[in-house]
């Protein structure tokens, strides 16, 4: 579903008027909208923390020599996992900021250099790794880096969700706009849209569960106490 189709819906859940205009609205487009996005964020969210990889991005990023920070994308939120890319199989990196407890390589071939990464960021946003040790050499497309980009909202009403936010979890985001929205009226209830919300979520929660155990990566993800410069979410 798009925006404008979301918005529709949730008003049919608001037992609103559908044509969006008339003394009958008792919820704006905008308000509507507002929801929609806070909902939308929601399961976004939780698509990351349970490490789901269909809303992923894949990049390649240089190494430049003597120079141990590599820009971020503007879009990132959260680090899938970072290879060293290798002639023959890409090399998983290793995050951490205890670097004498990791053995690293730092020959003049490009062969060895297999640093562990760290994270930096600024008031301003820009974040960017830092590499230990950093490269005695230049490299483009060194690295390879999956990760979770983020959240964009739906503005235009043919804006749909990201592509891999699966087409039967869109039903939940009018549901849960609809009990936000009636939520902040005291005098509404939501005891129905609640309970449709729950069977659509038990679907979904237990639908990225069985993704995310079927993974076959064997690497580590966790990244530790990073405290989540520009993280976005």
């Amino acid at each position: 579903m798009n925006l404008g189709q979301i918005r529709t819906k949730t008003r049919y859940f608001l037992d609103d008027d559908n044509s969006g205009t008339g003394q009958n609205v008792r919820w704006t487009d905008t308000e509507i909208n507002s929801y929609i996005n806070e909902a939308y964020r929601f399961y976004y969210n939780e698509l990351m923390a349970h490490n789901y990889d269909g809303i992923t991005k894949t990049i390649t990023m240089d190494l430049v020599s003597d120079d141990e920070n590599v820009e971020l994308p503007e879009d990132w939120a959260k680090t899938r996992i970072i290879y060293r890319v290798g002639s023959d199989f890409d090399i998983p990196l290793q995050y951490g900021r205890n670097y004498d407890s990791y053995i690293t390589k730092t020959g003049a071939g490009t062969s060895g250099y297999t640093p562990v990464y760290d994270y930096a960021g600024d008031e301003d946003g820009n974040n960017s790794l830092v590499l230990y040790p950093r490269p005695s050499f230049s490299e483009t497309g060194g690295l390879k880096m999956i990760y979770w980009p983020q959240m964009v909202e739906l503005v235009n009403d043919a804006d749909s969700p990201v592509f891999g936010f699966n087409v039967q979890w869109h039903d939940m985001i009018p549901l849960r706009s609809a009990i936000w929205a009636k939520g902040g009226r005291e005098e509404e209830d939501v005891n129905n849209l609640s309970a449709m919300l729950k069977s659509s979520e038990d679907s979904f929660y237990n639908n990225i569960d069985k993704m995310t155990n079927a993974r076959s990566y064997v690497e580590s993800f966790d990244t530790g106490d990073f405290d989540g410069f520009g993280g976005g979410y």
